[in-house]
């Protein structure tokens, strides 16, 4: 995980962040042997470089920020088809472990060969159709990230981040309250999101106070990875429902449809708690208490 250092400005940690994140993600796509491991490790790079995008928001001006979240965001999505069809299969599969003492040794096969077949096939596209949209997507990336250079980020202190982080942990406590009030799977999905981006920028700010933010992250790891699998098992039902095809009779899939449904309630049950612990601070105080962190670690840096 990439961190700023107490001993830099700002501009300089954030403009190291964005370069090595954009590297990484350059790196992998470059060397697709592991295929799905390498999409995924290359989408978790965007995501970062949105959410530190996000986190100087403010100092990078609309344009800026806009302009590079749109083209990150819009690479990430090449790459989600294939990713997303080998997520259902590995939920497909966590489905048939949880639940083996209520199911045959041959339950879904016929849905997990259909799953199987539309990976290949995308993958082919991807890698064979593709090559140029690999190497496309390579030079946007270069190009993103050499544009870099002219990022201006004038604050010399946590200035440079409070409004930005103040926005993120709103809007992540009003989508908390939203998904609480309703909640759909769209809801659902856009708190995950804003607890990825709140995750990934604790990450970054880890050293003013390591202790407390590396607990704190774990804890947001762990609800991201609730709401994560919880959307992925609302997306395998949109999936089934939609293609029922590869079923073998109506019960098979009011079985498989019954136990996403259970499956779906016991994650949101453990994510709701969680939630509200992560959330429970007013959005100025829990800015201005990473700020004093800040201030804390300068002191002692001797800064």
């Amino acid at each position: 995980m990439y961190h700023l250092k107490p001993d830099e400005i700002p501009e300089k940690g954030i403009k190291r962040l964005g370069n090595g994140l954009f590297r990484d993600a350059e790196r992998r796509l470059g060397k697709l042997k592991d295929t799905d491991k390498a999409i995924h490790e290359t989408r978790k790079d965007l995501k970062k470089i949105r959410a530190l995008l996000r986190l100087v928001r403010d100092e990078l001006g609309e344009s800026t920020y806009k302009t590079n979240n749109v083209i990150v965001r819009d690479a990430g999505r090449q790459l989600g088809e294939v990713r997303d069809c080998a997520v259902l299969l590995e939920r497909l599969d966590s489905l048939n472990e949880n639940y083996a003492e209520q199911l045959s040794e041959e339950a879904f096969i016929s849905i997990r060969t259909n799953l199987e077949q539309q990976r290949s096939k995308l993958l082919k596209r991807l890698l064979e159709d593709g090559e140029n949209t690999i190497e496309q997507l390579l030079d946007t990336l270069k190009t993103t990230k050499d544009g870099i250079t002219e990022w201006e980020i004038n604050s010399e202190d946590f200035d440079a981040f409070y409004s930005s982080l103040r926005r993120v942990y709103l809007r992540g406590h009003s989508a908390m309250k939203k998904a609480q009030s309703k909640p759909t799977s769209e809801n659902l999905h856009q708190w995950r999101k804003r607890v990825k981006y709140l995750f990934y920028q604790l990450g970054f700010l880890r050293p003013i106070w390591p202790e407390i933010l590396k607990s704190l992250e774990e804890s947001l790891g762990k609800l991201a990875d609730l709401l994560g699998e919880d959307h992925d098992l609302a997306v395998l039902e949109s999936s089934l429902n939609e293609n029922s095809g590869g079923f073998r009779d109506d019960k098979e899939k009011q079985v498989l449809l019954g136990l996403i449904a259970q499956q779906r309630a016991k994650l949101q049950e453990r994510a709701w708690p969680l939630g509200s612990r992560i959330y429970h601070e007013n959005p100025r105080r829990f800015t201005s208490r990473m700020e004093a962190y800040w201030k804390a670690m300068e002191e002692e840096a001797g800064l």
